[in-house]
């Protein structure tokens, strides 16, 4: 699903608080060469994965604190895009520690 870069934090707000645990959403660039994930790992627990011009990983991040840590990151990975590509995460697993 294609979405707007304006609304693209709430569209992921909404859909992430709508998912059981396990579940999570991919934002893509439209050339899909960048992405961030954020899988829900627990009510109030988030594991988000950068990976483009970094590769970080942000593990427990509440929901309060996500709103703030996605709009930095769209900020960081898709600076020139207008359109963000939305795709659903089923049954996806936090990376594991190292």
């Amino acid at each position: 699903m294609m979405v707007h870069r304006a609304g693209a934090v709430q569209e992921v707000l909404r859909r992430l608080q709508k998912l059981p645990c396990g579940q999570g959403v991919d934002m893509r660039t439209f050339k899909r060469d960048r992405s961030v994930q954020v899988l829900r790992t627990g009510d109030d627990a988030f594991c988000v994965v950068q990976d483009g011009y970094e590769r970080r990983e942000f593990t427990e991040v509440s929901l309060s604190a996500l709103k703030k840590l996605l709009r930095r990151l769209l900020d960081k990975e898709f600076p020139r895009s207008n359109t963000v590509r939305l795709y659903a995460l089923c049954d996806a697993k936090p990376p594991a520690e190292p």
